[in-house]
């Protein structure tokens, strides 16, 4: 059996969440950041895990991955991406969620002020 590599277990994550199945997506999105090679990887991986987790209701977990994620694709993408812009979003999403609604309008502001 041939080892996947991120990239593809990337794919098969986002296939298996859109399909609902989130404990295989999980596992998919996991493997894909044990394997990832570059810092874009290890940034698409976390997101990835981050959105898992808000499906789930694991709203502090994706807290966590979108966080750990923010730096990656900062150093990989730049700060004025629109990669950044659009985790920006989501995490201004998941911060309105949650309650954080003053934390959510500046990440959401930031987040147009990259991505017009």
């Amino acid at each position: 059996m041939r080892r996947l590599p991120a990239e593809e277990l990337l794919v098969r994550a986002a296939t298996h969440r859109d399909r609902g199945d989130l404990p295989a997506a999980r596992r998919a999105a996991t493997l894909a950041l044990a394997r990832a090679t570059t810092i874009a990887l290890r940034a698409y991986a976390r997101a990835e895990l981050g959105v898992i987790a808000k499906l789930r209701g694991h709203l502090a977990e994706a807290f966590a991955h979108y966080r750990a994620a923010r730096p990656l694709i900062e150093r990989a993408f730049g700060i004025t991406s629109p990669e950044l812009a659009a985790h920006l979003h989501n995490l201004a999403g998941l911060a309105h969620a949650v309650g954080e609604h003053a934390l959510g309008r500046s990440l959401i502001e930031l987040a147009i002020r990259l991505d017009p």
